[in-house]
């Protein structure tokens, strides 16, 4: 089973790019795993929680045409 990483940057480009990816993939066995890095930094906006947010409504999104599981790391690069 292929194991195919998805970064994403939540644009309208990262979003086209994991439709190509699962248009590409569509006829493999395989599971996508979304990726999303940022520096965690204290901040008024773009906390942890709307990247786990984001990130939950990406899966959502196109969890209805492939397999993701839902899994969320933090940690320090």
């Amino acid at each position: 089973m292929l194991k195919i990483l998805l970064p994403s940057d939540f644009s309208d480009n990262s979003q086209k790019a994991i439709d190509y990816a699962i248009y590409l993939f569509e006829k493999e066995e395989c599971t996508f795993y979304l990726l999303h890095a940022y520096h965690d930094v204290p901040s008024a906006s773009g906390t942890k929680f709307d990247s786990e947010n984001d990130l939950k409504h990406l899966a959502e999104g196109i969890t209805s045409k492939t397999k993701i599981p839902n899994i969320i790391l933090n940690g320090y690069p």
